[in-house]
């Protein structure tokens, strides 16, 4: 499915903040305790995903890929704003991903182009609500209600409305 145009440009702006963050400022006395560090809040969230608690998987993600920019890491981050609804900006990340400079392994291809095939698909469903819904444009505003709609949008797709 191609992605539609919108004028949601600042999407593709917040994009390129979630790929490209601020390297963290933390400092570390060697590499060693920098990837420990990194490691312990993966599996933090890794431990809050199981817990479904996608907020506090996101935050510790978020924490951990400035540390080593590991794919994987953004990978797991991006899986939790599409828990969380945010579907545009997990497509504009993949996009992102999928055409930039470097080359990703196949496994990490592979994840990137299933979350981008979900992340449009919850847009298409979003726009479709969007389009019979009378009062679409109190709809646009602010990301929280846009998870929300994302939410809808996931409950139509299995009750069928």
């Amino acid at each position: 499915m191609a992605p539609r145009a919108t004028s949601l440009a600042w999407v593709e702006d917040l994009a390129e903040e979630v790929i490209s963050p601020r390297p963290c400022a933390q400092q570390f006395p060697d590499l060693e305790t920098r990837v420990a560090e990194h490691d312990r809040l993966v599996e933090a969230g890794s431990a809050a995903n199981a817990a479904a608690d996608w907020d506090g998987a996101l935050t510790l993600f978020d924490q951990a890929y400035p540390m080593l920019f590991k794919t994987s890491t953004l990978l797991s981050a991006l899986s939790m704003r599409l828990q969380r609804g945010e579907a545009a900006l997990t497509a504009a990340c993949c996009r992102l991903l999928l055409g930039g400079e470097g080359v990703l392994p196949p496994e990490e291809r592979a994840v990137t182009e299933a979350s981008l095939a979900q992340a449009e698909e919850m847009v298409a469903r979003v726009f479709a609500i969007l389009e019979a819904e009378p009062n679409a444009a109190d709809l646009l505003v602010p990301l929280d209600r846009h998870a929300a709609l994302c939410s809808r949008a996931l409950g139509a797709s299995e009750d069928g409305r």
